[in-house]
């Protein structure tokens, strides 16, 4: 069965706030970190077994969540601001007509990518592009998908998730355990005249005609613990661990690795980490706080090996956080946000192989509960190219992967020996996930 026609949709709403956005918070200022972000949405879809799903109560639910995040019901009124105006939140329901624990045996990644809502093509023919995007998505047993899409000029992944949390507990009657959000993005880094120069507006990225792959790989307890027992470097983390060898393995797979080409590993870094500003920003700040830090190999990089991989990626962080991030509290953050932005257009412009890492292993995904119980699975299936996206599995004890690149390069990616020593190709997605 074709992908399209295991999908129907019921309906599309708008859903409001259910009081209205006061005059004085009808404009906020993007700060210059959302600044350099082009207006792509981030994901999360949250799968349940329940059948007993009351929806009018996640509608009602999602109007009163958004009266705290006014922002995400705005619609972006240019690069620099958001236009607070009401408009709503984009709401879908569709119908998979297909049972969940069936897509959860081998996840159809094709499918998985219709289950969220910046898949239909009505919304082409809005007037306006919505910030904040839902698809309630019903299998034929009664499970549930509820999937989430959020500008990621208003939320980074943390933000998303706190977006995500908050509505999960108003649904659940919990509105004492609700903190309103914090926007204090621009205040902290203020915007500026700056073009949009981020790893998604390279030029030539997008025209070349490519074919690309997307695959999902699964990291499991004890493959970790084999790869923790080579002793590479000193207490390194899951993630760590695991983005250096995906990493690593893209770089010596790509087509033009045997040329010895440059690649540029670039990674997501919150702001909002505790270690990273002064004072730290408040657990309820909501907005973009993500700088992309870049790693460069050079072509005297050994990138075959892991242990150099892995040296060059810590190093890589620990020179950002002391030399570069720092500048983002002074008066030249500006002059610093343009300098790092040029790097992957010169980057490209050389033929350098560039990728970028993005990691939501540390945000609790398997405790969202609406109501229903916690899900049974939890991903975030971003797909943009040359993309590695990472999140734990359900006990936090391994991790899974989900890896786009383009298909002649997948190839070779997906028969790397060693990767295929740690790492599982979309296995069952509850498996992975029951302990014994």
């Amino acid at each position: 069965m074709e992908t399209a026609t295991k999908i129907e949709i019921f309906w599309r709403k708008s859903i409001k706030p259910s009081s209205p956005t006061p005059p004085h918070r009808r404009t906020l200022n993007l700060s210059l970190l959302a600044q350099t972000y082009p207006s792509i949405h981030g994901s999360m879809i949250f799968f349940y077994i329940s059948s007993t799903t009351n929806f009018d109560s996640l509608l009602k639910s999602l109007s009163e969540t958004i009266v705290h995040f006014y922002p995400f019901a705005g619609r972006l009124k240019n690069d620099n601001s958001i236009h607070c105006n009401d408009e709503g939140v984009y709401v879908v329901q569709a119908q998979i007509k297909c049972r969940l624990q069936i897509f959860l045996q081998k996840p159809d990644l094709k499918l998985l990518k219709h289950l969220l809502p910046t898949s239909d093509p009505e919304i082409s023919k809005l007037p306006t592009e919505p910030i904040s995007l839902i698809q309630l998505n019903i299998f034929s047993c009664g499970g549930i998908a509820i999937s989430v899409c959020v500008s990621k000029k208003i939320a980074d992944s943390s933000s998303l998730f706190s977006f995500i949390k908050t509505w999960a507990a108003i649904n659940s009657g919990l509105h004492e355990s609700v903190e309103p959000p914090k926007f204090l993005g621009a205040p902290l880094f203020p915007p500026a005249d700056l073009p949009i120069m981020g790893l998604n507006n390279v030029p030539g990225e997008d025209d070349l005609g490519r074919v690309w792959a997307t695959r999902r790989l699964v990291f499991d307890a004890q493959k970790l613990s084999h790869l923790k027992a080579q002793n590479l470097i000193k207490k390194p983390t899951n993630f760590e661990l695991v983005s250096a060898l995906v990493s690593k393995c893209a770089m010596v797979s790509a087509p033009t690795s045997q040329n010895k080409t440059p690649s540029l590993l670039y990674r997501e870094l919150n702001l909002k980490d505790g270690s990273m500003s002064e004072p730290p920003l408040p657990e309820n700040a909501v907005g973009n706080h993500v700088w992309l830090f870049p790693v460069m190999f050079e072509e005297s990089h050994n990138k075959k090996d892991l242990f150099e991989v892995l040296i060059k990626m810590r190093k890589g962080l620990t020179e950002f956080c002391d030399d570069v991030a720092n500048g983002f509290e002074g008066d030249d953050s500006f002059l610093l946000a343009r300098e790092i932005l040029r790097d992957p257009i010169e980057a490209s412009k050389m033929g350098v192989n560039i990728y970028c890492c993005t990691s939501l292993c540390e945000l609790p995904l398997y405790e969202v509960d609406f109501g229903f119980g916690k899900p049974i699975w939890a991903t975030s299936p971003m797909s943009s190219n040359n993309m590695f996206a990472f999140t734990e599995t359900k006990w936090g004890e391994g991790i899974e992967v989900v890896v786009t690149l383009e298909e002649r390069h997948m190839a070779a990616f997906e028969r790397d020996e060693e990767l295929l020593r740690f790492a599982s190709f979309n296995p069952s997605a509850t498996s992975s996930y029951c302990r014994l």
